[in-house]
């Protein structure tokens, strides 16, 4: 985590330097300790997974450890960005300083695959997805209306485990006019003891890189794409949020449930046709690969994930790879290739912010 905060503060100081020519011996670097951190991961992560990742810091129990001890002395508004990389964090951090004392900055981890289904949920229930799948089935089998439909009634659940009685609220913040809409009702979050907020538009942000031609020569590479974010940032709802909360007494948490990276290699998969589509990780019977860089797993309980039958696989990218099928793989990986992406292994997507932070000027 230290490795990257520092590689990060270099690839900032070079955004405002143009240091270009300094920037691509940053990248070299960055590539290679991507490298050494997803060997890292491979290595540890079924260790860690052995005790639900309790002696590690993770989503599945960043709201134990961090928020709820401070329920009881203080009201809390929750900031879930999804998709939110640390790097984009840093950007962001000189214009809520001037509202808010930074009182804790600690980088944690996202639990795999690093994709909103099962990071996110993880965050709200304080369960892992395999806990989820068992105790919380009922949630977390509901997918009629997307993958993260259930996040209140998965947070209410665990404010009961931990028996923590208070009022709660949960908005979500998809498109512009949800963020509108949000910020006529601001003053509703001052009715309850602890709010949650999501904010998807930075991951819809990231995913357009894909879909989207113009977004393509908006946010081509690591610089354009934080450029992005700030510039977003000044014209959102989240930014009157939190100079809504600067006049409050009130504890905020910013966080996220997984970063993005951006994908060049191509790696060739063997599936069948119920496989997911995620390039980043894949989930379901049969799945195969020749290259000895992906993290693969037979068994999805031995990491804390679902086994749906004794067939199911998991198999995740690592570094900058990108899973293709042998159907239009030339096409696909013309496609894909420089797009930002997640749910596999990589500092990028794994190593997440978590910001505590008090307004300046209380009210």
């Amino acid at each position: 985590i230290d490795t990257d905060k520092n590689m990060i503060d270099w690839e900032i100081s070079f955004d405002r330097n143009s240091e270009d020519q300094y920037n691509e011996m940053l990248i070299t670097q960055k590539k290679e300790a991507n490298i050494k951190f997803s060997r890292f991961i491979i290595e540890n992560y079924s260790k860690w997974s052995e005790n639900n990742f309790k002696d590690i810091l993770m989503t599945n129990n960043i709201l134990k450890k961090k928020i709820f001890p401070k329920i009881s002395s203080n009201k809390v508004c929750l900031i879930v960005i999804d998709n939110f990389r640390y790097d984009q964090w840093k950007i962001l951090e000189d214009y809520v300083s001037k509202y808010f004392f930074i009182e804790e900055d600690d980088p944690y981890f996202s639990i795999l695959p690093t994709t909103t289904e099962y990071s996110r949920n993880s965050i709200f229930s304080g369960l892992t997805p395999l806990e989820m799948s068992i105790k919380d089935n009922d949630l977390w089998s509901d997918k009629s209306e997307g993958f993260n439909r259930n996040e209140y009634s998965f947070l209410d659940r665990n404010l009961k485990r931990n028996n923590i009685d208070i009022r709660h609220s949960y908005n979500k913040i998809v498109s512009y006019d949800d963020g509108v809409k949000f910020i006529k009702k601001i003053s509703d979050l001052d009715n309850y003891e602890f709010n949650s907020v999501v904010f998807n538009f930075v991951d819809m942000l990231s995913h357009s890189k894909t879909e989207n031609k113009l977004f393509k020569n908006l946010a081509y590479d690591e610089k354009s794409f934080r450029s992005f974010t700030l510039s977003w940032f000044k014209n959102s709802s989240l930014n009157e949020l939190l100079k809504h909360l600067s006049l409050k007494k009130v504890k905020v948490y910013l966080t996220t449930d997984h970063g993005t990276i951006k994908v060049d290699k191509p790696v060739l998969v063997k599936a069948n046709k119920e496989t997911n589509n995620n390039i980043r990780f894949k989930v379901g019977k049969n799945i195969n690969t020749d290259n000895d860089k992906i993290y693969y797993c037979e068994n999805g309980e031995k990491i804390n994930l679902p086994r749906h039958n004794i067939f199911t696989k998991y198999l995740f990218a690592t570094d900058n790879n990108y899973l293709l099928y042998s159907k239009n793989y030339n096409f696909h990986s013309k496609n894909f290739k420089d797009t930002f992406q997640h749910g596999g292994i990589s500092m990028e997507e794994m190593i997440i912010p978590f910001i505590e932070l008090s307004p300046k000027n209380p009210q």
